[in-house]
């Protein structure tokens, strides 16, 4: 419940002109709507963010920067790295008499910047979210000639060493920035596995696998 709010009021922080305002909530509130958000949730947050003071809250904000400036803080920027942030620390208490005389009293803070994660680079920055999707009988995408809907499995659960996987049946061979699981089908007494990530859509990875398998290029290494 508090994302919508948050997201709101920035709105009405940022927005000075009432119709862009207008314009940018809405737009908000359609995109949380095809996240699963409820209506009723949606305008209870709208309507608390449109009843705060915009002027009260910029007024603040510029006292507490004023506030802040006044002690004179100088700031290293670095990404995250906490070997790094422990021997910047080092240095410059190593060299505080030094700093002192080329900077004065200034404080020094060291301040981190966190590298992207996986789950933030594949995430679409264009919505909140994608729409949700339609839960399929299968993972099959159906096109013409697509060679991977035949190798598919049909049972939405899967058995791997004893643990049962379910499976998610919104997706299918189109589908991209996936986890996929391959299981051989010649190693009848024990099944072997293969788990793999692609960030293309599944079919067009699979290619790449199946071209490995050619009788003129089974090598053992392509078909391990």
């Amino acid at each position: 419940k508090g994302i919508p709010y948050s997201q709101f009021r920035r709105v009405v922080v940022i927005c000075s002109d009432t119709a862009e305002r207008e314009k940018s909530i809405e737009y908000m509130e359609n995109k949380f709507l095809a996240s699963g958000y409820k209506t009723s949730e949606l305008q209870t947050s709208k309507e608390k963010a449109l009843q705060l003071d915009r002027d009260d809250i910029l007024a603040n904000h510029r006292s507490r920067t004023a506030r802040g400036s006044d002690e004179n803080i100088l700031t290293f920027v670095i990404n995250h790295d906490p070997s790094m942030v422990k021997t910047l620390r080092n240095f410059l208490e190593s060299r505080k008499d030094l700093l002192e005389r080329i900077i004065g009293d200034r404080k020094i803070m060291i301040s981190e910047r966190r590298s992207p994660n996986t789950a933030s680079l594949l995430f679409a920055k264009s919505g909140f979210s994608s729409t949700p999707q339609t839960l399929n009988s299968d993972q099959r995408c159906n096109a013409r000639g697509c060679l991977l809907c035949d190798n598919l499995l049909t049972d939405n659960t899967v058995n791997i060493n004893g643990l049962k996987v379910k499976l998610d049946f919104t997706l299918n061979c189109k589908s991209s920035n996936c986890v996929y699981l391959a299981i051989c089908r010649h190693c009848t007494d024990r099944p072997e596995f293969y788990f793999g990530q692609t960030t293309t859509a599944v079919h067009t990875r699979f290619n790449g696998h199946r071209g490995c398998f050619k009788v003129d290029n089974l090598k053992f290494n392509d078909s391990a």
